[in-house]
């Protein structure tokens, strides 16, 4: 009996499998740099934001010696669904955070 002749695989044939088996985690790959970077994008606003909210707490630290109670004495309206959150520490310390929906939340003081 003759024995089968092995198949031999085109070079077309080798070629499409590795491209199927390097599209998934390509394509992972680039998803996860994309959602990366809409996440930095988004800290960066929110940290351009805080800057003339640093401003107005140093200003009122100046004027009075102490920085406030709430933002509300600096003339902003803290609302419960903000990203940009304010709490007074010491007399001479507060933290401004902003984010808290997932992951780290990003503290200034």
């Amino acid at each position: 009996m003759r024995k089968p002749e092995p198949k031999v695989r085109s070079l077309r044939q080798r070629w499409r499998q590795f491209v199927g088996a390097a599209a998934f985690p390509l394509f992972v790959s680039i998803a996860a740099l994309l959602m990366a970077s809409s996440d930095w994008r988004q800290q960066q606003r929110l940290l351009q934001a805080t800057l003339p909210i640093q401003a107005q707490l140093e200003a009122y630290r100046r004027e009075y010696q102490q920085y406030p109670l709430t933002l509300s004495q600096i003339g902003i309206v803290d609302k419960e669904d903000d990203c940009i959150h304010y709490r007074r520490e010491t007399r001479d310390g507060y933290s401004l955070w902003f984010g808290a929906h997932v992951g780290q939340p990003k503290t200034l003081h």
